[in-house]
């Protein structure tokens, strides 16, 4: 009789169906029935049907992932209905090779990833449907990778300790294979779990830096970040800096993953609070890590432990981690987890941040320190030493000059599972420095003693101290010389007031003949030269100087290789002119 018209069919039956009309408001459709009784009689009625408006609900399966090979996988999806009408949901898979489905009724689906040895893509549909019928759709997409070492680093300082309370984080990640590849950046919560945050192609060579909190931003709870490639071994680097920066230091060498690790530095005091940076980096089993706090004689004075869900990081302070309230220098962390994990351990004043990286035992009956300072004005090195076994072992380091000369040298014994400290201007004495020089400058080889019945083999750093003590970085000693060696940032410029140093020796009873060139961000060569070593020698120069590429060498960002004919030994420190920062940071293998 009226409203949008409907088809009902010949109308003649007592039951007529018909399919509601789509409407923007709701409408009104009123029938009439007639009935005849085929003598002339009839009666009618009529029947008002309202047509009102369904508005379809929504639905979010959540952002695209990717995920390990073999690891679980949780995709959160969320749906609403703008009419409060009741809602379900429906999971089903609708692209890559089948994976057995949890509960596919809930907002959230778990499954377990194919085991892969290439990269795949599973593709899975989320269906929101409400009361009336109506149903939204939307797909996520996961892209199971084959296992690759990934790149960890801290997403974020704030919130563990005042000490550390606004500082930033810089990351350079460089492509070091000979195709384009696509970077993956993400960030993981404290229960393992990604959310991819960045995604981009970077070229051969090329290098893509950035802040961490500027990929973190819909990520408040990310605790660390990885990066890793889509066909390639990533290289990275990140720094940890507060303030114009007068705080500054580096990691840069390759991570170390395993089951027992030795963090060199425990300290609580004025000068400094220790901090650590643990990664389980098995995808699938949960890590149970146990701590030991060890005395300079090898006497073990505290424990802790700490649960790591698969995937998972923790960040926090010596005082957290092992309800410690005071503790002097001269101790070191051990550790041990049923599963690999990585370190990292950042020590922190008001002056200085000093970063290192956690040592794994391995042999070593040489380790060199390519470069130390000891000046009139508080430079000095520290050299530590860790034995990580029971027996006692005795080491003797050589101090040499740039040319190879013999400034000095010393033995020590390092107790069982202990450690000794070594300040060189205790050994050399500031009357060794010549009178017109303002410092001494050179490198040091330690010879790890064994005998017939022990096989010694010690860990070891160097901490460099600047002027007056105000800056410090931290490097580990060298175990064994590269023939090619990486390193990972660039950054000279006098417009900004910044220097990178390079160092590189020959420990060989041979000459070497050394390349080193550089890279630009973006890929292309910027810098070549060639140099020959004698045995023993050592050439330290700015990459501006004429050592390395000359004064009209200007560059931030990029990356450095060096490369000789036989093993060379090598490292490189980036500062700035006024003296605010300092920090050496070691290399990495080229290739793995």
């Amino acid at each position: 009789m009226s409203g949008p018209a409907v088809d009902i069919g010949s109308g003649s039956a007592a039951i007529v169906t018909f399919t509601a009309p789509s409407v923007t408001a709701d409408a009104s459709l009123v029938f009439r029935l007639t009935v005849i009784d085929g003598r002339g009689g009839s009666a009618t009625d009529e029947v008002n049907v309202i047509v009102d408006v369904n508005s379809p609900p929504t639905v979010n399966a959540g952002p695209d992932r990717f995920v390990p090979s073999g690891s679980s996988v949780t995709l959160s999806g969320s749906g609403s209905d703008p009419d409060s009408d009741p809602i379900t949901f429906f999971w089903s898979q609708i692209d890559g090779p089948s994976v057995n489905l949890a509960a596919t009724d809930t907002p959230t689906l778990q499954f377990v990833a194919p085991t892969v040895s290439q990269d795949i893509y599973l593709a899975f549909r989320l269906r929101v449907s409400d009361s009336k019928s109506a149903q939204a759709t939307d797909d996520v997409l996961v892209k199971v990778t084959k296992k690759k070492d990934k790149l960890v680093m801290p997403a974020s300082l704030n919130g563990v300790d005042p000490m550390v309370d606004n500082s930033f984080i810089g990351v350079a990640v460089l492509n070091n294979s000979s195709q384009a590849d696509t970077l993956q950046i993400a960030a993981v919560n404290s229960a393992g779990s990604e959310q991819l945050v960045k995604s981009s192609v970077f070229q051969p060579q090329a290098q893509d830096a950035f802040l961490a909190d500027a990929v973190t931003p819909d990520s408040p709870d990310a605790v660390s970040l990885t990066a890793h490639a889509d066909n390639s071994a990533v290289r990275g680097f990140f720094m940890i800096g507060r303030g114009q920066p007068n705080q500054l230091d580096g990691v840069g060498g390759k991570p170390v993953s395993g089951t027992e690790l030795f963090f060199p530095f425990a300290q609580l005091d004025r000068n400094g609070k220790t901090f650590y940076f643990l990664t389980n980096t098995d995808a699938i089993s949960p890590a149970r890590l146990s701590f030991y706090l060890m005395d300079p004689s090898g006497t073990q004075i505290k424990t802790a432990s700490l649960h790591l869900p698969p995937g998972a990081s923790h960040l926090g302070s010596l005082p957290s981690l092992l309800a410690v309230d005071l503790l002097s220098n001269g101790h070191y962390l051990r550790m041990t987890s049923d599963v690999p994990v990585q370190g990292v351990q950042l020590i922190a004043n008001s002056q200085s941040y000093t970063s290192a990286g956690a040592q794994a035992v391995a042999p070593a009956q040489k380790l060199w320190i390519p470069h130390y300072i000891v000046g009139r004005e508080g430079e000095d090195t520290e050299l530590r030493l860790i034995n990580p076994r029971p027996e006692h072992v005795q080491a003797t380091f050589t101090i040499h000059s740039d040319q190879g000369l013999v400034r000095g040298s010393g033995t020590v014994t390092v107790p069982g599972q202990g450690l000794k400290l070594v300040r060189l201007s205790e050994i050399l004495g500031i009357a060794a420095i010549p009178a017109e020089e303002r410092f001494l400058t050179g490198y040091v080889v330690v010879d790890v003693n064994s005998s017939a019945s022990v096989s010694g083999t010690l860990l070891g750093t160097a901490t460099f101290t600047g002027t007056r003590g105000k800056t410090a970085s931290t490097l580990p000693m060298w175990r064994e010389p590269l023939v090619e060696t990486l390193y990972l940032q660039v950054a000279q410029s006098m417009a900004e007031a910044l220097f990178t140093g390079l160092t590189v020796m020959n420990p060989n009873s041979g000459p070497a003949t050394v390349t080193v060139r550089a890279w630009t961000r973006n890929g292309q060569p910027s810098g070549e030269k060639t140099v020959s070593l004698q045995p023993g020698q050592r050439l330290v120069d700015l990459l501006n100087g004429s050592t390395w590429f000359g004064p009209g060498f200007e560059q931030v960002g990029g990356h450095l290789k060096v490369s000789s004919n036989v093993p060379v030994v090598s490292f490189v420190v980036f500062g700035d002119s006024a003296g605010e920062f300092l920090a050496a940071v070691e290399g990495q293998p080229s290739e793995d």
